[in-house]
This record gives C-alpha cells, sequence and structure tokens, in this order.
C-alpha cells in the first residue's frame, strides 16, 4: 500500500497530461505567427499538423511495451525529456522542412504518455481507486488544452512565436525535473513508503513484545 504519497504520484500524472496537451496544442494557436514568418500555405499546415500523428501513433505500442519492461521511471522521463525537447526546438526551425522534422519526433515524445501513465496507476494504486485516479489524470489533458490559448497567445503576441515554445518546453523540463526526483517505480521502492511500512512494522513488533511479556 503506497499510503497518502500516491496522491503525490497522482499529481504529478496530472500536471503531466496537462503540459502534454499544452505543448501539442501550442503549433494550433501559433499557427498563424508560423504561417507569416516562414510563409507557409494551407497545404503545408496540414501536412504539419498531420505530421504529429506519424510518431504517435507507433509510440503509443511502443511506451507501453517499453513501460513493463523497463518501468514507467524511465520511459515517462525519456519521454517527456523528448516532447519538451524537441518543442523547444521548434523555436528554431527556418524551414518547412525542419518543422517536420521536429514535429514528427515531438510526437515519438508524446506517443508514451497514455499506456505509461496507465502502468503508473496499476502499480501505485489499489484496483478500487483505478477509476478516480485515471479520470483525474485525464482531467490534466483538456484543461493543458484550454489554457494553451491564452499562454501561448499571449507570450507569442507580447514576445514572439519562437519564445512561446521555449517557455513551455522549460515548464517540461520542470516537471521531468520533478518526476526523477519524486517517482519511483513501485511504491516499496520509494524511501517515504518504505519508511513509513518500516516505522508500522517496529510499531508491531515492540506492541507484540510488550504484550508477550
Amino acid at each position: 500500500m503506497a499510503g497518502r504519497y500516491r496522491w503525490v504520484v497522482a499529481a504529478l500524472l496530472f500536471v503531466a497530461g496537462m503540459l502534454n496537451y499544452l505543448d501539442r496544442a501550442a503549433l494550433s494557436v501559433a499557427a498563424p505567427f508560423i504561417k507569416s514568418d516562414l510563409k507557409l500555405g494551407p497545404a503545408d499546415m496540414g501536412l504539419l499538423f498531420s505530421s504529429f500523428f506519424i510518431g504517435y501513433c507507433v509510440f503509443c505500442f511502443v511506451g507501453g511495451y517499453a513501460s513493463d519492461r523497463i518501468g514507467p521511471k524511465r520511459v515517462f522521463g525519456l519521454a517527456a525529456g523528448l516532447w519538451s525537447v524537441f518543442c523547444g526546438a521548434t523555436a528554431f526551425v527556418t524551414g518547412f522542412g525542419q518543422l517536420i522534422f521536429f514535429r514528427i519526433l515531438f510526437g515519438i515524445g508524446e506517443g508514451p504518455m497514455g499506456s505509461t501513465t496507465n502502468k503508473t496507476i496499476n502499480n501505485w494504486f489499489p484496483r478500487r481507486e483505478a477509476g478516480r485516479v485515471v479520470g483525474l489524470t485525464n482531467a490534466g489533458q483538456p484543461l493543458g488544452g484550454a489554457i494553451a490559448a491564452p499562454i501561448v497567445g499571449l507570450v507569442a503576441v507580447a514576445f514572439g512565436w519562437r519564445v512561446s515554445f521555449v517557455v513551455i518546453a522549460l515548464l517540461g523540463i520542470t516537471w521531468l525535473i520533478a518526476w526523477q526526483l519524486l517517482f519511483k517505480d513501485e511504491p516499496l521502492e520509494h524511501p517515504r513508503v518504505c519508511f513509513k511500512r518500516d516505522q508500522r512494522h517496529i510499531a508491531r513488533s515492540v506492541s507484540d513484545r510488550a504484550q508477550s511479556a
């Protein structure tokens, strides 16, 4: 049993979902600025939006397989690092080809999120709580899409569309640091959870010895 600390894990997953969809929606919000700056047409933008799903659909499966084999901490950490780096790299593109390339790699980074989130919930939460935790973490995704417009739009208007991609990439890197510091694949691997478990074990042992005496 992971105790109350499991809700720290749920909070990390909630924020991850929010950032995932914030990053994903950023291109749509910044599209008018990008079209003007890079001289792109409607067909170019259509290809650009579609290219995301090339990497994304394949790595939905790859992420689930990898989570089973090497654990969600490493898979989610690598995925978040990839999507943050290539979201930020969008700020430095100079043409359509680079933009397509980074968008495909961005999709690869975002692909493992769903399956890795579910693996984490399976490891950390009892079955009777699985539904509410899935609902909680999924709620972060539309919230991320909702706040993308004001965040990306305001930054793009004030500082340029390139800066907006750097800002949301930094948010992803910040989450990644928290994930690495606070999360373990299994509750019994976490020092805080183990400490509480050992405290209860010691207390029971002392109580049993006192009763036997």
